[in-house]
């Protein structure tokens, strides 16, 4: 693996959900809610994360731990990191995981040298990190899943 796709796969998961608004996609679009205008209703929250994070390691020079890549460097790391949230996209998860089914031998063994197969790989892991709150320690587990739970009722509230 190439240490781009690894730094992606890291940045990827630091900003998958950033500044996120406490609503789904259904939601939002739903609603026509600006973030829904402005995406086009397509993987509205997860273009939303990346957009948001990149500009915020644009705006200032503080931020912009990237500057001292090369800048195709910087662009293959920000093409991986846009696929990778965007994977996150739980529309997109049946799609993704017959990809990565597909990529099995008869001995159930898969070949990473191939790009496209690394990549598959790199989106199953953001994404059972994404979903992994169970296998958190418990009381980590419970504390997530109480502020999901939270986030859910008040979107059923506005739903009403």
């Amino acid at each position: 693996m190439e240490k781009y796709e690894v730094l992606s796969l890291l940045l990827a998961a630091a900003i998958h959900d950033y500044d996120h608004p406490g609503y789904t996609n259904n939601f939002l679009i739903a609603t026509h809610d600006p973030l829904a205008i402005l995406y086009n209703d397509r993987s509205v929250l997860e273009n939303h994360h990346v957009a948001s994070a990149w500009k915020l390691m644009m705006s200032e020079e503080e931020h912009q731990f990237l500057s001292e890549m090369e800048p195709e460097v910087i662009d293959k790391v920000r093409v991986r990191t846009i696929d990778l949230v965007l994977s996150t996209d739980l529309s997109k998860h049946y799609a993704i995981l017959t990809e990565w089914k597909s990529n099995f031998d008869q001995q159930g063994k898969v070949k990473l040298k191939n790009d496209e197969t690394r990549q598959t790989m790199l989106k199953m892991i953001i994404k059972f990190s994404d979903i992994a709150n169970p296998a958190k320690e418990y009381e980590s587990h419970r504390e997530w899943s109480k502020l999901v739970c939270e986030e859910f009722y008040c979107q059923g509230d506005q739903e009403r």
